[in-house]
């Protein structure tokens, strides 16, 4: 697999759905992208396992990623989902399912 192609795709399309990247760091992704609503934010965690030493030569070892919504209020509550089958899209519908539901907690 081609995987700075597949990146660059990801990235074209967030971007395109109003997504902004950041450098790494919250939860030990490479890099991530954030899109803000009212009331919640989703996250796109990047993690790209090629700078790792590849284990018994496999050809799985390439670019994984989680999404994230965290609800903004002044509780933490978050959703962490996992999923190659999920897009983006089927992910901002279960951000918005889960703010619906628990948002007056947060």
């Amino acid at each position: 697999m081609d995987w700075d192609k597949w990146i660059k795709e990801k990235e074209d399309k967030l971007r395109n759905l109003g997504y902004s990247r950041a450098n790494g760091g919250f939860w030990h992704e490479d890099f991530s992208y954030h899109k803000k609503f009212d009331g919640y934010q989703t996250v796109v965690l990047f993690y790209d396992f090629r700078k790792y030493e590849r284990i018994n030569n496999d050809d799985d070892d390439g670019v994984g990623f989680d999404f994230k919504c965290l609800l903004t209020g002044p509780n933490r509550i978050d959703l962490d989902v996992s999923g190659d089958d999920i897009t983006i899209e089927t992910f901002e519908v279960m951000s918005r399912e889960f703010y619906n539901a628990l948002g007056k907690y947060a």
